[in-house]
């Protein structure tokens, strides 16, 4: 499988300064993360995207609203409270 260089890649800084990958995906597609780990997209339907996770058992998915809410996993995920305006 071909990857493209790193600076071919469309990454968009995230809130914490970490870069993030983002990607657009059709319905049936798949996004192939290493050699193991296959994300597909399996329905959309009013706003909400169903995806189908396909990997090996040892490897952890886990959804941000379950994890605890002091674990840096979701903290580095979570956006910062809009401030009010003065």
């Amino acid at each position: 499988m071909k990857s493209w260089p790193i600076f071919c890649q469309p990454f968009l800084p995230d809130l914490k300064g970490i870069r993030m990958l983002v990607l657009s995906r059709k319905l049936g597609e798949k996004i192939y993360i290493g050699e193991e780990i296959c994300i597909t997209v399996v329905d959309i339907d009013r706003g909400k995207i169903r995806l189908g996770i396909s990997a090996p058992k040892d490897v952890k998915v886990y959804r941000s609203e379950l994890l605890a809410p002091d674990d840096p996993r979701r903290l580095a995920n979570e956006r910062p409270e809009k401030e009010d305006a003065a």
